[in-house]
């Protein structure tokens, strides 16, 4: 599809407003490779405040880079074991969560409390890779506990927060038609347009309109707008029209 520079631009600067800029967006491959990290960041997710999403799984990094981790590929004992390190989820918060920073927000230290039930709860599961999260999600009989235990700690927006964990957990593919549709509400907030409406298929092109404009991979741009919808508590409508993109001065066709 043809987008005129001037939307491109637009959308361009906007993810840079929303999202911060690329070079401080964690790469999804880190993610893919950490269960650890997906579950800090979905249930940080849940504070509604996308930045500090951003921070609490970087500095949960940073901790373990200064511990001599070269490449996280923390599994759910490994996250757990930085819990026995702190003493305490409170001291986690402060330890781990706000590494190297001066204080950490009420709304840290009650993550930090959901983040350690959550990892108690996959554990208790055996789950404790990406990979043992994708075997049990196959078969309908895993799939109900490992979604009872998640939905144990994640009570408000259960269903997007846990379609957001297997997505950045590589279970879901960003390239699905769910992923593609649930970046529609950060367009409307990023063109300032609610009425904006579009397929997957024409969301696809815009999304990879868009990560060649910022120079990323289309994957690091889903993930990071799937990380905005979660941190802003934002629900997929059920049903997009295939329509087309209206902008104030350029129509953008979506089909």
């Amino acid at each position: 599809m043809d987008l005129s520079a001037h939307v491109l631009d637009r959308v361009a600067a906007g993810c840079r407003r929303h999202l911060g800029s690329p070079e401080v967006w964690p790469a999804a491959e880190w993610y893919r490779r950490s269960l650890g990290l997906c579950v800090i960041d979905a249930i940080q997710a849940t504070a509604g405040h996308y930045p500090t999403a951003l921070s609490v799984a970087d500095r949960y990094c940073a901790y373990r880079s200064a511990q001599g981790v070269v490449e996280l590929a923390d599994g759910i004992r490994a996250l757990l074991r930085t819990f026995e390190e702190s003493g305490s989820a409170h001291a986690w918060a402060g330890k781990v969560a706000t590494y190297k920073r001066r204080d950490s927000s009420p709304a840290q230290r009650v993550k930090a409390r959901s983040i350690g039930k959550a990892a108690d709860a996959f554990y208790g599961l055996r789950v404790d890779s990406t990979a043992d999260l994708a075997a049990l999600q196959r078969h309908p009989e895993t799939r109900a506990l490992l979604v009872r235990a998640w939905r144990s700690v994640v009570s408000h927006g259960f269903a997007a927060n846990w379609d957001y964990l297997l997505t950045i957990a590589g279970v879901i593919p960003v390239e699905s038609t769910w992923s593609m549709e649930s970046c529609l509400p950060f367009m409307r907030t990023v063109l300032d347009l609610p009425s904006v409406t579009g397929d997957a298929e024409g969301l696809s092109s815009v999304v990879h309109a868009v990560a060649q404009r910022l120079d990323v991979a289309n994957v690091d741009l889903v993930v990071s707008i799937r990380r905005w919808n979660a941190s802003h508590r934002v629900l997929l409508e059920p049903t997009l029209a295939n329509t087309v993109f209206t902008e104030l001065e350029d129509p953008i066709a979506v089909n």
